[in-house]
């Protein structure tokens, strides 16, 4: 989508999200992830944090309860004991599996609306977040390079990501300092970018 706006101090905003332009500048394209986005979201978020908690609950039964009744030292040597909390460990912890994923699920589907991509007519900015708020920009002369980016689970649904590296950002995924997530078609928002990049450069 684009946009046009000429006030100094314009507050352009969505579901939550509000950018605060400063003196001079004008909104060019704001974007969101698809909401395809989530079928990443749950192999790569709500998955790992489901097994992760259920193994915890499972660890954490398991140990605290042979420590409190070590009934295990009383055991014939000829059986195979399974000590009580272990089924008690296995049931809470597959209920815990289920109970994550589900608010993880609920989590990622708030998360996805938080997120706004923006180009203006002097940075690239991102602001979302729930836990943890960011807004992030990156003037156009800073950036090193900007470049399309598809994973596995991007190809499998025909989604793209925008990498943003400045150079000198030692942050994570693999040092862009900005990527925009979950978008359907990277080709006018890279285009955008390259231009305003390359604009001023030659004013510099």
């Amino acid at each position: 989508m684009l946009y046009g706006c000429n006030n100094a101090h314009n507050n352009v905003g969505m579901e939550g999200a509000t950018m605060r332009l400063q003196n001079g500048e004008t909104l060019t394209m704001e974007m969101r992830p698809e909401r395809a986005v989530l079928k990443i979201w749950l192999f790569t978020k709500c998955i790992p944090a489901a097994f992760i908690g259920g193994f915890l609950v499972f660890w954490a039964i398991t140990f605290f309860g042979t420590i409190l009744s070590p009934g295990a030292d009383i055991a014939p040597s000829e059986t195979v004991y399974i000590h009580p909390t272990v089924p008690v460990a296995i049931l809470l912890a597959g209920l815990a599996v289920i109970v994550i994923f589900i608010a993880a699920l609920i989590y990622i589907s708030f998360l996805q609306k938080t997120y706004v991509y923006t180009l203006t007519s002097k940075r690239v900015n991102f602001q979302g977040g729930i836990l943890r708020y960011r807004d992030r920009s990156v003037n156009y002369d800073k950036i090193h390079n900007v470049e399309k980016s598809q994973n596995f689970f991007e190809r499998m649904i025909g989604l793209e990501s925008i990498w943003v590296h400045t150079a000198g950002y030692s942050g994570p995924k693999k040092k862009a300092e900005i990527v925009f997530e979950g978008l359907r078609d990277v080709g006018d928002a890279l285009a955008e970018i390259n231009k305003m990049k390359q604009s001023q450069s030659l004013k510099n």
